[in-house]
C-alpha cells in the first residue's frame, strides 16, 4: 500500500503513550479527588449521629416520618449528641446544630442564607422566582428603605387599621363568632399592602387574595413537587396542578401591578434627577429607587414581600390573641399601658417603643412558639472546622435548632406563659438589650442571628403593636368554648391553629385611636 501524506503513523508520532498518560493522570486526579471527598464524608460522618436515616427503599417514609415527627426528632436528636445530629428531611440531609454554635457561625461568610432558600423552595422552577437567589431587591428595599421610614408609615398603617378591622371584625356590641387566624390573616395583609404598595393597590381584593394565597400555594407546590426524585423536578412542575396554579398567580400579580408601574413611569419616576413627580413612600418607589436603572420585576418584589411578611405576621398575632384568650388577667394592663402611652402621645414611632409590656408579651408570644424549629439555615460554601474542631464540609446544609426557648436552663419555668417575663429581664442592665423583641440571641432565635437576621422585624415589630392596640381598645374577645388554641408542627415549621374559633364584641373606647 503506498504511503500518503494524510495518514498519520500514530505510534510513530507517539501521540498513543501520550494519550495513555493524560488518561492515567486524569484517572489519578480523579481518584485523588474521589479520595479527599471519601474522608471528608467519613470525617463528617464519624463526629455526628443520623437520625431518620433514608434509605433507597424508605425514602418516601422518612420524609414522611419528618413532616410529621420532627419536633421529637429534634429533642430525640440532642438527647442522643447535645452538640448537635445529622437527620434526613424531605429534601436533603440537613445538620442540626445547638444554639451553643450561634454566636461563631452567625456572620460567617462561608456560609450562604440565599441559596439555601433557593434550594429548599425550588427557586430555579418557574412560579418560585420568589426563592430564586438575587432575583429581586426586597431585602435591601427593606433593610435600607421600610425600616428607615417607620415613623413616616405609622398613620398610615393606624389608618388602614380602622378601616379593615371594621370590616372584619363589625360594630356589633353582641358576642359574636369569627375564624380568627382567617380574619387576622385579612387584617395583616391590607395593613401590609398600604406599606408595600399604597392606596392604590392595597384594597384592590384581588390582589388581596393574591397576597394572601400565594404563601400557602407556594408551600403546598414545594411539597407537591418534593414527593418527586430531585431529577425529576424540572419536569414534573410543568404538569401538576399546584404547579399551575402558582405560575398563573404571579402572571396575575404582574398584570395588576404593571399599570401603576406604566402610570409613574409616565409620569416620570421621582429620583435624584427628577423631582417634578410625585414621591411615593411605598415598595414600589423604593424599589425603583434602588434598581440604578436595572430592570426590575416589581411583581416579585412585591410577592416576595408579602411573603416574608404576611403570614409569619399573621401567625404570631394569632398566636398572642390565643395567650390572652388564655390570659386575660393581661389584658386590662395592656390597655393601660396603651392609655397611657398612646394617649400621651399619638402615633409617633417613639410611643410603640414605649409599649415595653406589649412588646414583652408578643416576644414570649414568640418565644413559645417561634416559626420553626430550625433557625439560621445556611448552605456551606467552603470547607469549615469549628473552634471546637468539628468539621463542616462544602456543600452541607446547615441550621441552628430552636430548643433553648423551651430550656429550663435558659428560662425559667419555660412551659409557661409569662407576659411580664421579658419586662423584668429588661430590668437587669446586663439583660436589657436582649428582651427586646427585634433583638437575637442565641436563647431566641425567631429572627435568626448574625447578618442574615430578618431584616424586616422592626416593621413586624410596629405593625404588630398597631394592630393589638387596636383590637384590645376597641374589642373584646375570648375563645369559643371548644376551640383548640394549641400550635402544630409540619417539618421544621410550627404554626398557630387556624381552626379556634373567636368570639369577639364591640367595646367602648376609652381613647379615639384616629
Amino acid at each position: 500500500m503506498s504511503s500518503s501524506p494524510f495518514v498519520v503513523d500514530l505510534p510513530r508520532l507517539g501521540i498513543v503513550p501520550v494519550i495513555d498518560l493524560v488518561v492515567s493522570l486524569g484517572a489519578i486526579v480523579f481518584l485523588s479527588i474521589f479520595a479527599q471527598w471519601t474522608y471528608q464524608q467519613y470525617r463528617f460522618l464519624s463526629q455526628w449521629p443520623v437520625l431518620n436515616k433514608a434509605g433507597f427503599f424508605n425514602a418516601s417514609k422518612s420524609k414522611e416520618a419528618f413532616q410529621q415527627n420532627s419536633r421529637s426528632l429534634l429533642f430525640d436528636g440532642f438527647a442522643k449528641s447535645p452538640r448537635g445530629y445529622l437527620v434526613d428531611t424531605d429534601l436533603n440531609r440537613q445538620l442540626v446544630l445547638s444554639p451553643e454554635y450561634a454566636n461563631e457561625i452567625r456572620s460567617d461568610p462561608r456560609l450562604d442564607f440565599t441559596e439555601t432558600t433557593h434550594r429548599d423552595f425550588l427557586g430555579h422552577l418557574p412560579g418560585f422566582e420568589v426563592f430564586k437567589k438575587n432575583n429581586s431587591n426586597a431585602a435591601d428595599v427593606v433593610r435600607q428603605r421600610l425600616t428607615q421610614s417607620l415613623g413616616l408609615v405609622t398613620e398610615d398603617i393606624s389608618e388602614e387599621m380602622t378601616a379593615v378591622l371594621q370590616e372584619q371584625w363589625s360594630e356589633e356590641t353582641d358576642w359574636h363568632e369569627l375564624e380568627g387566624k382567617t380574619t387576622l390573616l385579612e387584617i395583616v395583609a391590607r395593613l401590609s399592602s398600604r406599606v408595600f404598595l399604597g392606596q392604590e393597590i392595597c384594597r384592590n381584593p384581588k390582589w388581596q387574595r393574591i397576597t394572601i394565597d400565594y404563601t400557602v400555594n407556594a408551600f403546598m407546590a414545594v411539597a407537591a413537587v418534593k414527593r418527586y426524585p430531585q431529577f425529576l423536578h424540572r419536569f414534573v412542575h410543568w404538569f401538576l396542578p399546584q404547579t399551575c396554579k402558582l405560575r398563573s398567580q404571579v402572571s396575575e400579580a404582574r398584570r395588576i401591578i404593571q399599570p401603576v408601574i406604566d402610570q409613574r413611569a409616565a409620569a416620570g419616576w421621582v429620583h435624584p434627577g427628577n423631582e417634578s413627580g410625585k414621591k411615593y413612600t411605598d415598595a414600589l418607589q423604593w424599589m425603583h429607587d434602588l434598581s440604578k436603572g436595572k430592570e426590575v420585576d416589581f411583581a416579585i418584589g412585591q410577592l416576595g414581600l408579602s411573603l416574608a411578611a404576611i403570614h409569619t405576621t399573621t401567625d404570631l398575632l394569632t398566636q398572642v390573641i390565643y395567650n390572652l384568650c388564655q390570659h386575660p388577667d393581661m389584658i386590662q394592663p395592656l390597655r393601660d399601658e396603651i392609655a397611657a402611652v398612646v394617649g400621651g402621645e399619638g402615633w409617633k414611632r417613639s410611643a410603640l417603643y414605649k409599649m415595653k409590656l406589649m412588646d414583652s408579651v408578643i416576644k414570649e408570644s414568640q418565644r413559645l412558639k417561634p416559626p420553626a424549629l430550625l433557625s439560621m439555615r445556611r448552605h456551606v460554601t467552603k470547607d469549615i472546622t469549628l473552634q471546637d474542631g468539628l468539621f463542616i464540609p462544602k456543600g452541607s446544609s446547615i441550621g441552628v435548632s430552636s430548643h433553648w426557648s423551651w430550656d429550663s436552663s435558659v428560662f425559667e419555668n419555660p412551659n409557661e406563659f409569662d407576659g411580664y417575663r421579658f419586662v423584668r429581664m429588661a430590668e437587669d442592665p446586663t439583660k436589657e438589650r436582649e428582651a427586646h423583641f427585634v433583638s437575637t440571641s442565641p436563647q431566641h432565635l425567631a429572627f435568626g442571628h448574625g447578618n442574615h437576621a430578618c431584616p424586616g422585624r422592626f416593621f413586624a415589630a410596629n405593625e404588630l403593636k398597631i394592630a393589638l392596640t387596636h383590637i384590645l381598645m376597641k374589642y373584646d374577645f375570648k375563645l369559643r368554648e371548644d376551640a383548640d388554641p394549641d400550635f402544630f408542627c409540619l417539618g421544621w415549621i410550627m404554626q398557630s391553629n387556624g381552626d379556634a374559633k373567636l368570639l369577639v364584641r364591640r367595646r367602648r373606647e376609652e381613647i379615639h385611636l384616629e
